[in-house]
């Protein structure tokens, strides 16, 4: 029994403790084995490639500009302009010597582009271990370090030539939270929205350098950064690229609090007793901003300032001035053609050696697809807006409002069309009237149109009349309300218009020669009394002859419907319900710039608007209220379009000649009678062959 016993009996059961101890042991080497593998996929060191052409990135080392050429191809694809080469000179010598310089370029030169490249140069060859650029905002700030981190890691040649920077950046595959290791140490690198840490590779002269941005008026005061062996460094060179808002450079409480932020904040980075290098790309936005304030050098005389304009021209005068003119009227008609620029462009080119005779472009390949040189593509951006033109492409604000001074009250009075008062010039071929209603007064301007556009102010005056040279309409002695006694104010309106337009409408104006004329069309402003000029308009004997019209400060958008005539700035849509006159809807503030630069324009050229011969006192109330308008600034249309915006000066009041003078510009555009000048004649005649030429129509004439 035994036997059988001890046959079948069982092994001893194994030691728990043993067990759990061989599995201990063997998850520890598999742990070991995973962290090595890890180590060794992480370890970048074995795989660091060679530097791709050594010669080269010598070379970018001590040349900025070969540098940005070489590696920054597909952003600078123009050749560079002679301004651009001093720029870069005048950057890498601030880096490599230091200093403080303030350079305005014009916009749209590139300020943003080369700030990130300066930014990369100076940072992957160790001339700068802390580098700091500021926006005028944290967003814009923060925009350029984006570009910054995108050429770091997406730029092949950077990657060829600079490994030891962009290699590990390229090894993150877009995942910054990966640890990768150089010789089983760790690689250390940030990137934040604010700041980027490049890796500490051994070796490298961009190891652990610090790029940060930050808006000029977030927080920049104490900026520093803490290194890994808790040493604390500060930036020893600072960016400012374009500090100043649009909105901030009119204001001067704004303009104020960001030069002390950059006198104070800015220049203090560094530390205590610590100097720091600083450049400033900037761009004059209007007079006495900020730019414009730190490129003074009595101002700041730390600062070394340049200002680089976008064109070299000459004073724009007589005939040259006049062809200009010309041209800007064929580029408005080329404009509402749709036709691509041919019309424009075919005048450009059969006039190009006389409009660019004494213009110097700065940039010579800057220009669009459908332009022909740089510099009419600059002229383009001068009649769209002189002002902006001046302070942002030129950076001289200052000669834009010497540009508008020939259209001060003095300058008015003066432009005398050679006849006396009531007198129509011989090449007449329109009269229109303009009349502004006020409560005690209406004042009217009548105007002789020729052909082109070019006018003469023949009659102004008020109902009823002063009888003098100089009065206000708070100071008037003789009123509508003391001419019809017992009336109230709409009865008196109405019957202040009929005998005034009884008068005018009804005359004969003659020339010189014996022909006489009469007023076409008159304008009446239905703003103040609406219903009242309403009635009088319908019911008045030269109802063929008058229209009321009122002024829009907005513009006016095209309505695609064929009862509407429009034109260039006005709309006279068809007879409302109810009523029994059409009505005239026109943009105020371009039609007051119309206005304006006809009275610049040279007397005896094509487009100038004079006055009769008059004296003594020549003219002097009518020259004070068009002074009374001043540009005060732009606003921009949802479609991208940018308007001059016009105020009265402070503390003044009356401006009725202007409203009277440019309804009656408005009118004659609205009779369709008005050719834009002779040369659009002249432009017509060069469009290609093969196409049909297509008159505009009475709505389409415009100036």
């Amino acid at each position: 029994m035994s036997f059988f016993a001890g046959k079948d009996a069982e092994p001893p059961a194994p030691d728990p403790k043993n067990k759990q101890e061989r599995y201990e042991q063997k998850k520890a080497r598999e742990g070991q084995r995973q962290r090595e593998q890890s180590a060794q996929a992480r370890d970048i060191a074995p795989e660091m490639p060679e530097v791709a052409e050594p010669a080269r990135r010598e070379r970018a080392a001590h040349d900025l500009q070969f540098f940005c050429e070489t590696y920054g191809a597909k952003t600078f694809c123009l050749g560079w302009s002679p301004d651009h080469r001093e720029v870069l000179a005048t950057m890498q010598s601030t880096i490599t010597d230091g200093g403080c310089y303030c350079l305005a370029m014009p916009r749209g030169s590139g300020k943003t582009s080369l700030a990130l490249w300066v930014c990369l140069w100076a940072i992957l060859h160790g001339y700068e271990h802390f580098f700091v650029l500021i926006g005028a905002t944290e967003g814009a700030a923060k925009e350029m370090l984006a570009g910054i981190k995108d050429e770091l890691e997406t730029n092949e040649l950077l990657l060829a030539d600079y490994p030891e920077t962009c290699y590990p950046i390229a090894r993150l595959e877009g995942v910054p939270q990966r640890r990768l290791l150089f010789a089983g140490k760790p690689v250390r690198m940030l990137f934040t929205k604010t700041r980027i840490v490049l890796p500490n590779i051994p070796g490298s002269k961009a190891a652990g350098a610090i790029i940060g941005v930050a808006g000029l008026t977030g927080r920049i005061r104490g900026l520093q950064h803490r290194l890994p062996d808790g040493k604390k460094i500060r930036p020893g060179f600072v960016l400012l690229d374009d500090p100043q808002t649009d909105k901030s450079a009119v204001s001067p409480d704004q303009n104020d609090k960001r030069e002390r932020l950059i006198s104070g904040a800015v220049l203090g980075l560094a530390g205590p007793g610590q100097k720091i290098s600083a450049v400033m790309c900037c761009t004059v936005i209007a007079p006495k901003d900020l730019s414009d304030r730190f490129l003074d050098h009595k101002l700041h005389p730390e600062w070394h300032g340049k200002r680089c304009a976008m064109l070299a021209m000459p004073k724009l005068e007589g005939e040259q001035w006049q062809r200009w003119l010309e041209y800007a009227d064929v580029m408005v008609q080329s404009h509402h053609l749709n036709d691509g620029g041919q019309l424009r462009n075919a005048f450009y080119r059969k006039h190009q050696t006389e409009l660019e005779e004494g213009f110097t472009a700065a940039w010579e390949e800057r220009f669009e697809e459908d332009e022909i040189s740089a510099i009419q593509s600059a002229m383009h951006l001068f009649f769209k807006d002189r002002y902006v033109f001046f302070a942002e492409y030129q950076n001289d604000p200052a000669a834009a409002q010497e540009d508008d001074a020939a259209l001060s009250a003095h300058a008015i009075k003066e432009r005398l069309s050679g006849y006396a008062r009531g007198v129509v010039p011989p090449e007449t071929v329109l009269l229109t009237m303009g009349t502004d209603v006020q409560g005690e007064l209406l004042f009217y301007v009548i105007v002789a149109w020729a052909a082109n556009f070019s006018g003469a102010v023949i009659d102004y005056g008020s109902f009823p009349d002063q009888e003098r040279a100089y009065y206000s309409l708070a100071d008037a002695r003789r009123t509508l309300s003391r001419k019809f006694r017992g009336t109230d104010r709409p009865g008196r309106i109405y019957q202040g218009l009929s005998q005034l337009m009884t008068e005018k409408l009804s005359r004969e104006w003659k020339k010189p020669d014996g022909e006489t004329l009469r007023i076409e069309r008159a304008f009446v402003d239905m703003g103040f009394e609406t219903d009242t000029v309403r009635k009088f308009c319908a019911e008045s004997p030269f109802k063929s002859q008058l229209m009321p019209a009122k002024g829009s400060g907005k513009p006016l958008r095209y309505i695609n419907d064929v009862r509407h005539q429009q034109g260039n700035g006005w709309c006279i849509p068809p007879v409302a319900k109810g009523r029994k006159v059409r009505e005239c809807t026109f943009d105020s503030n371009l039609w007051i710039k119309f206005h304006r630069d006809r009275l610049t324009v040279p007397v005896g050229t094509r487009g100038a608007l004079t006055l009769w011969i008059e004296r003594p006192s020549p003219h002097q109330m009518f020259g004070d209220h068009i002074d009374a308008e001043i540009k005060t600034g732009t606003f921009t249309t949802t479609t991208g379009e940018i308007h001059d915006r016009f105020d009265l000066r402070p503390g003044l009041s009356d401006n009725h000649f202007a409203d009277c003078l440019k309804m009656a510009c408005v009118a004659a555009s609205t009779t369709g009678k008005i050719k834009l000048s002779l040369a659009s004649e002249e432009a017509a005649s060069t469009k290609p062959k093969g196409r049909k030429k297509r008159e505009p129509k009475a709505y389409e004439m415009t100036w």
